[in-house]
């Protein structure tokens, strides 16, 4: 399960890469920020096989929302959360991970 669960985290930092490589203008960690932000919609799901591939089709989505052309910085926007590492936001110690947060 942990093998699974480091493969999954691996790939979904490579849609972050790919992501930033389309869209330039947007930082890896503000667009680590939004593809973390879909990521953590999936963290109950117990079909895990796709989930990087619906985290990209989704932040892509979200890049290109309501637009002909992109406006990656609107959609950023509307994710930008608490930075937490990848760990606590997917909390598999059941640690309440509310007590990481800073101000």
């Amino acid at each position: 399960m942990a093998h699974e669960l480091d493969a999954e985290r691996q790939s979904i930092a490579n849609v972050v890469a790919r992501l930033v490589s389309c869209h330039p203008g947007i930082t890896m960690a503000d667009m680590d920020c939004l593809v973390q932000s879909i990521y953590e919609r999936f963290v109950d799901a117990r079909v895990r096989d796709f989930i990087p591939l619906l985290v990209e089709r989704r932040a892509r989505e979200e890049l290109t929302r309501g637009n002909s052309s992109p406006d990656p910085m609107r959609a950023v926007e509307l994710f930008r959360r608490v930075d937490l590492p990848m760990v606590e936001r997917l909390n598999p110690s059941g640690v309440d991970s509310a007590a990481y947060r800073t101000a």
